[in-house]
């Protein structure tokens, strides 16, 4: 049986900008799924209220993804926030959280729900990242888990009512900002072009949106309208 091959940091980091994704997890590689807008909203509005509260009273910092938490030289990660306090400040580098952070905040999608809470769940145990929330847009909830000895444990739940949560327990957290509504889909209708003179004339237009104010050699101005596609 062939030995799997073990990646490490540098491999990771040789990877070619192929315009995707990957985490490490244990030496291996894996792709992640674009998110979507539930899920990036979310993650907006949980980062932004943890960065505000985190700022404003000096506990530390904020990340938000795509940041590489470097956890050893096999397993490279990135969580969609992370929360250094300010006794880990050190373990900020240029290339990103060399270190377990105070706090790994992940986001619920459908597609990686079941890793979310199984996989990167041991994951973060694992390498000693104290705190880890799940933040559910669907059930506009968020849990918390402590780590206690080498697994996590409940520590809390906002689920209706605003609450506060470990490790920023004088942060209050308002359900209502976890949006579960699902993006419309009927706001963007495409131009119907009924004949070769309609076609013609939407060129023209494109062109013309596309003209340049007072020109020069070296400036070009494009305005932005969709005309859909041609």
């Amino acid at each position: 049986m062939p030995t799997r091959a073990v990646l490490t940091y540098s491999d990771y980091a040789a990877l070619p900008d192929d315009g995707r994704r990957y985490e490490l997890h244990w030496g291996e590689l894996s792709e992640i799924p674009t998110p979507g807008t539930r899920h990036q909203g979310t993650l907006v509005a949980l980062g932004s209220r943890l960065y505000d509260h985190v700022r404003a009273r000096g506990l530390g910092t904020i990340f938000l993804a795509p940041t590489d938490c470097i956890l050893s030289n096999v397993t490279v990660v990135q969580p969609d926030v992370l929360y250094i306090a300010t006794d880990r400040l050190a373990i900020i580098s240029e290339r990103g959280i060399e270190g377990p952070p105070t706090l790994v905040v992940k986001v619920l999608s459908p597609s990686t729900a079941h890793l979310d809470r199984d996989r990167k769940m041991k994951l973060y145990a694992e390498h000693g990242v104290p705190y880890y929330w799940i933040a559910d847009p669907e059930s506009r909830s968020v849990e918390a888990y402590t780590l206690t000895g080498a697994a996590y444990a409940p520590a809390g739940r906002v689920t209706g009512e605003p609450a506060a949560l470990p490790p920023v327990s004088d942060l209050t957290l308002d359900p209502a900002s976890i949006s579960s509504q699902r993006p419309r889909s009927d706001h963007m209708t495409p131009l119907r072009l009924s004949s070769k003179k309609h076609v013609a004339h939407a060129r023209t237009s494109a062109i013309a949106l596309c003209a340049p104010s007072n020109p020069t050699p070296n400036s070009f101005r494009c305005s932005w309208s969709r005309v859909g596609h041609l």
